[in-house]
């Protein structure tokens, strides 16, 4: 055995040649990288360690602002999910590395090795991370379905994820959230600015023309994960394909021959999903608007979470 080697409980020293080292408590480490991710492996001796795993937990937060800027057509929901839950997975295995880490790992003190080396790596984290959560909170944000005009793809108290920044008007087929003395409702754009709208029962024309209306095939249905009846039907605006709860519709019909009418200026026409209400058309003004639903983040089930609020048509 080596003279000079002698094993002592954690947080004591022990002294290797002419060299004075401690060991590290796993309990110590482990809650420190909870709270400041990769501070625990700096306090075990591993600041490159300590960087690596706060860039992996930092830089999915920060690219999340940065999604409406990408051209990230229908995906930016599973985009920013995979970012978000990246993050949160470094976040809870750092702890559990620096636990095992300081088991094995004696450090000597002085250098990077030190009561200010770990305050400012701390307070260098907390402030990128934050930052980099704010940002993500500018652009994101969840939003609960209070109603169940949006049946039967979105449902009542489901809960949405809203892209606050537009660059332009929303398209045709996109689902919005904006806000009148009701609130702050959701609907489906129909049309675009200078375009005229009608409706006859349940479906709607655009320019004169009326759009695709028909019944899902049980296959669709089950990948949507919607229950069929004799109400459901879908429709297809602007290339994208979305469930409607109508009392009938047909894809027959092809041109509207009543009249038809504007929005109005720096207006648009947004309709419910579910047209069994009485009033489920209608023209808002377009500074109403506060954001675009990129699709549901929880429906009260795994089985109904990250759904898109329409397919693309191929």
């Amino acid at each position: 055995m080596n003279p000079f080697y002698k094993r002592t409980a954690p947080g004591t020293d022990r002294i290797i040649g002419t060299v004075r080292e401690k060991e590290r408590s796993p309990l110590i480490a482990a809650f420190l990288s909870l709270f400041f991710t990769g501070l625990g492996q700096w306090y075990c001796g591993e600041p490159l360690r300590a960087v690596v795993l706060f860039l992996l937990r930092f830089l999915p937060i920060v690219f999340i602002p940065f999604i409406p800027f990408a051209d990230r057509g229908n995906h930016a929901l599973f985009v920013a999910v995979a970012m978000g839950l990246a993050s949160i997975v470094i976040w809870f295995a750092a702890p559990v590395d620096a636990f095992f880490l300081a088991r094995r790992r004696s450090v000597p003190p002085g250098g990077t090795n030190s009561l200010p080396a770990y305050v400012l790596f701390a307070l260098i984290s907390a402030a990128a991370i934050a930052a980099a959560a704010a940002m993500a909170a500018a652009m994101y944000r969840p939003h609960i379905q209070g109603n169940d005009s949006m049946e039967p793809l979105i449902r009542k108290g489901d809960i949405l994820l809203v892209s606050r920044f537009m660059r332009d008007l929303p398209s045709p087929g996109s689902v919005v959230v904006y806000r009148d003395d009701r609130g702050t409702p959701t609907a489906r754009v129909m049309a675009g600015v200078k375009d005229r709208v009608a409706h006859s029962g349940s479906m709607i024309a655009v320019n004169g023309d009326f759009l695709l209306m028909g019944i899902y095939s049980d296959i669709e249905v089950k990948r949507l994960r919607l229950e069929n009846s004799e109400q459901l039907f879908y429709e297809v605006n602007n290339a994208r394909k979305y469930p409607v709860r109508a009392a009938s519709g047909s894809g027959r019909l092809a041109k509207y021959r009543g009249p038809s009418a504007p929005a109005g200026e720096g207006r648009i026409f947004v309709a419910d999903d579910n047209r069994l209400q009485r009033e489920w058309l209608s023209s808002i003004p377009t500074a109403a608007l506060t954001g675009r639903v990129e699709g549901i983040l929880w429906g009260g089930s795994w089985r109904r979470a990250l759904v898109r609020p329409f397919l693309e048509v191929q």
